[in-house]
């Protein structure tokens, strides 16, 4: 009997080590690993979180490529500049009648915008968006008394127009922004917070003042990783949008592909352009987690606020946490300019016999 339970417990052991991937990967591994040991390995275990993902290139996905160039490229630019002038003149159309009928019309312009988006995301492939919406949330722009702050997981610069598109929230962007003809009469209409660089006061004290005093009339989007991944990882949060103990609306967003990754991390933007333009069909998951509601003690405590709303997100979207930050990022990215490494498609290729190395280690 003794010898059956411990064989079953030896192949419960075995099979929880297949199941383990280098998503549950931190930087301490990189310690064990022999200094002879693969090279690539080495780099996937360091920057794992910034590292693409794509399939190999085939030939079947370079004709995907090329058909949609010659037939989506052009009536997908077309959409793109109609749907852009439209909302621009809706803009200005829906100022004139609040300043002529004294009525805040922003539900009414919410939901033409909100046609407009999805028009323009089902040009572009997102034929469908699955939405899992937890009781307690909140969806829009105008529940901002409920949960004035929405914080996200950020893959690609695509998650600023799908949020757009579902909540017209306002957004933190640079000063210089500011002065963007067209551009700036969309960030005024949004309250966008500016970030201005020679100001002594922070961008976290702005948003706190005007939450406080009810200038902000709508939500605003942080995404708290401060850059993008490659959406296999929750690198570490920064703790600004929870300095103000605000109740916090988490969205998290998931990006599932075929042949081509969506997420922005590493790879150039016209590459990535190209790909994403050319794209046949894109998937995308929107999920409502309940209204994040602090306790005292993480009021006190934003690291701790942050931190736990961390691992309630990477939960939800079955990830793991790891510890990178932005500059780690930036590293890596300084190591692919020095020809050190290469940004193209890593991951895919060593998931496999990553599994089984990284097992050995632990």
């Amino acid at each position: 009997m003794n010898e059956q339970k411990q064989r079953k417990k030896k192949k419960k052991q075995k099979q929880q080590n297949k199941k383990t991937t280098m998503h549950n990967l931190n930087k301490s591994i990189i310690d064990k690993i022999d200094e002879n040991d693969n090279q690539k390995l080495k780099e996937i275990l360091t920057w794992s979180p910034f590292i693409r993902n794509d399939k190999p290139l085939t030939k079947i996905i370079y004709l995907k490529i090329i058909f949609g160039l010659i037939f989506l490229f052009p009536l997908r630019i077309l959409i793109l500049i109609l749907n852009f002038l439209l909302f621009w003149f809706l803009v200005y159309f829906f100022k004139f009648l609040n300043f002529l009928l004294k009525k805040d019309l922003q539900i009414y312009f919410q939901k033409l915008a909100y046609i407009l988006g999805r028009i323009t995301l089902f040009f572009f492939g997102f034929i469908s968006i699955k939405r899992k919406i937890y009781s307690n949330s909140t969806i829009g722009a105008m529940t901002y008394s409920t949960a004035p702050i929405i914080v996200t997981n950020h893959i690609s610069y695509l998650d600023i127009f799908i949020l757009m598109v579902e909540e017209l929230p306002s957004f933190v962007a640079k000063y210089s922004v500011k002065n963007l003809p067209i551009i700036n009469c969309f960030c005024n209409f949004l309250q966008v917070v500016y970030k201005d660089k020679t100001s002594n006061t922070s961008v976290t004290n702005i948003i706190i003042n005007q939450i406080n005093q009810k200038i902000l009339k709508r939500r605003i989007v942080i995404f708290p990783e401060g850059t993008t991944t490659n959406g296999q990882f929750l690198i570490s949060f920064k703790s600004g949008a929870f300095v103000g103990g605000f109740p916090i609306q988490p969205i998290l967003l998931k990006y599932r592909f075929n042949d081509f990754n969506l997420s922005w991390e590493t790879i150039p933007l016209p590459y990535h352009l190209l790909r994403f333009i050319s794209s046949w069909r894109n998937e995308l998951e929107i999920i409502y987690l309940p209204v994040y509601i602090p306790s005292k003690e993480e009021i006190t405590n934003p690291k701790l606020y942050a931190e736990n709303i961390r691992k309630i997100m990477a939960k939800e979207l079955k990830i793991s946490m790891t510890n990178h930050t932005y500059q780690d990022k930036l590293e890596y990215h300084s190591q692919i300019r020095s020809g050190n490494y290469n940004w193209k498609p890593s991951l895919f290729k060593y998931n496999h016999f990553l599994s089984d190395r990284i097992s050995s280690y632990k």
